[in-house]
């Protein structure tokens, strides 16, 4: 303090305040401040808050002097001070109001030669019985060992916060290891076009057909390699399996070569092949029935206009070779989901033609030769968009009854086409009773199909829970659709894909066969109860051990690395 003082004075200043005259046990840091009672921490000092240790005048225990002090003098100790005694040792404590105290007793100790443990349990809900590099097991749950192991190896081991995570949720009969494990295996497609607002490189016009991105935030991939690169940067900062998920629009050409929708071919997605063996991916795809100068009045497989019609049915076969060849390429069944934006602005005065010629135009598509264990085409529906406010040719009826009667097709649901009151959550058991299998787009809807980024919100949640709960995660196909030019790209890739990781391990970390079966027994109380107690779980921990686990950040600390990839490629394009 007095060399502090004098080089004050040496600089020129006029004065210095010292800070603080006395400890202050009343302060509070964040490293602690969340497993304390705030309203109590003037009573007792916290030795890891440093905050408490500025004064000029010491505060430390007792009124004269500590009850102990760690000096090698054992005059201090009592009988009354052991917790537990056998024919050779004893274990005594002591505690005030900052430090807890032991003093180990045993007879013939070779301080150096014998190792000495001694597990500590200080709250109920916590601890192991288990310690790694200790062979025999506890008799009760520990939260910390002392271990006494010569000058230089004396240590004390604090349980991981996962290992504490783990035991909660094993009392209520949940595996978090084995929840873990299984998510691993789960794939999720990513969504190319979330890394160039939908635009595609087989045109350059305007997104038509009811589609429309809002926002023109800097770093939109410009070509193939510009996406693949950004798509590499996201998936860097994704825990879990993954597919590709691609619109037929995305083909990439050689140079001075090109091919209209309804020729594409196998080799014009090659790249993209090359691409998915890279990072050990499938593939799923999609064929592009809009932002083309043959949408014809805004209509495409339902049009009129047979010519019209006949390049949209042709634009959809070839985009069933295209999916085989996928296939086949990564050993991964593809999904190939059809989804048209037909229909009108205004009140129509033929409903059923529309549909009649898409049912036609559907059955045509899927008529072209393909493997069914190896691509899985899918009808998805939708309520209304731009342009089409009254009247939609594929709406929710429609695409789950063709689905229903024809063999080997699919019904795709993406949770932003329904109107604002339903929720998929409540539709997928509702088709896994009578499906197979079953397609999810997972989007996050604002009062109506507006596609915003996935969140760890309640919808999300309850669809993730749906598919768990019901045994489903081999039959439903989950692929995310969302596109926001209004933030930075790679984070909405990256939020979006880390939310439904959650909501599915969420919901494996649910107890559900304990849910099950309080509703079944008309428990309901006690069902509501347990919900709620639920809520409070420490998820986060697993959540971390999970991300651990897969190689990525488990905390907001990616968004560091995202930071840095715009300000190094996304703002010098």
């Amino acid at each position: 303090l007095v060399q502090c003082y004098k080089d004050i004075m040496a600089s020129g200043c006029a004065g210095s305040v010292a800070f603080t005259w006395q400890d202050e046990w009343f302060k509070r840091t964040w490293n602690t401040m969340a497993y304390t009672d705030l309203t109590k921490t003037c009573y007792w000092s916290d030795y890891q808050t440093n905050e408490q240790y500025f004064g000029i005048l010491s505060f430390d225990p007792g009124e004269v002097e500590s009850v102990c002090y760690v000096d090698g003098d054992v005059s201090e100790w009592e009988e009354t001070d052991i917790v537990m005694e056998t024919d050779t040792m004893s274990l005594s404590c002591k505690y005030d109001e900052k430090y807890v105290y032991f003093r180990v007793h045993k007879d013939d100790f070779h301080f150096g030669n014998e190792t000495l443990y001694v597990p500590i349990d200080t709250t109920p809900k916590s601890g192991s019985t288990a310690c790694d590099g200790i062979a025999p097991l506890f008799e009760q749950e520990a939260d910390f060992v002392l271990i006494i192991s010569g000058r230089e190896d004396t240590k004390i081991l604090v349980q991981e916060r996962y290992e504490a995570a783990r035991k909660m949720y094993a009392d209520v009969g949940v595996d978090t290891d084995a929840a873990i494990a299984k998510l691993k295996e789960i794939p999720v497609s990513l969504h190319c076009w979330q890394g160039d607002d939908v635009t595609g490189f087989d045109h350059d016009g305007p997104l038509t057909g009811g589609i429309q991105t809002t926002g023109n935030y800097p770093g939109k991939a410009k070509t193939p390699e510009q996406l693949m690169q950004d798509m590499e940067e996201a998936m860097s900062l994704m825990p879990g399996k993954k597919k590709l998920n691609l619109h037929a629009s995305y083909a990439i050409f050689e140079k001075g070569e090109f091919a209209d929708r309804d020729k594409l071919e196998p080799k014009h997605f090659r790249k993209w092949v090359d691409f998915a063996k890279k990072h050990h991916v499938g593939i799923d795809f999609n064929p592009t029935f809009f932002s083309h100068d043959k949408v014809k009045d805004g209509l495409t497989l339902t049009s009129p206009d047979e010519e019209t019609r006949k390049f949209w049915i042709e634009h959809g076969k070839a985009c069933i070779r295209i999916s085989e060849y996928f296939a086949k390429e990564t050993g991964v069944p593809c999904v190939m989901n059809i989804w048209i934006g037909d229909g009108y602005k205004d009140i129509p005065a033929d409903r059923m033609g529309p549909r009649m010629r898409y049912k036609d135009s559907i059955e045509q598509i899927i008529a072209e030769p393909h493997d069914p264990k190896l691509v899985k085409p899918c009808v998805e529906s939708k309520v209304f968009g731009i342009g089409v406010e009254s009247y939609t040719a594929g709406s929710a009826e429609f695409t789950l009854t063709f689905a229903a009667t024809h063999e080997n097709v699919l019904p795709l649901m993406d949770n932003g086409h329904y109107h604002p009151t339903e929720v998929v959550s409540d539709k997928i058991p509702a088709l896994l009773c009578y499906f197979p299998e079953i397609a999810l787009h997972i989007t996050r809807p604002v009062r109506w199909d507006s596609d915003h980024v996935v969140l760890f919100d309640d919808e999300t949640k309850e669809m993730a829970k749906e598919i768990v709960r019901c045994d489903a995660i081999d039959r439903v196909h989950m692929a995310l659709d969302y596109f926001d030019a209004g933030i930075n790209r790679i984070s909405a890739w990256t939020v979006g894909f880390r939310s439904w990781q959650k909501a599915l391990l969420s919901a494996l970390c649910t107890p559900n066969a304990e849910l099950k079966k309080l509703q079944d027994e008309n428990r309901l109380t006690e069902l509501m109860v347990m919900q709620e107690e639920l809520k409070t779980f420490p998820f986060g921990d697993v959540w971390t051990k999970y991300c651990e686990e897969c190689g990525v950040p488990a905390d907001k600390n990616w968004f560091a690395e995202v930071e840095r990839y715009e300000k190094e490629v996304l703002l010098n394009r």
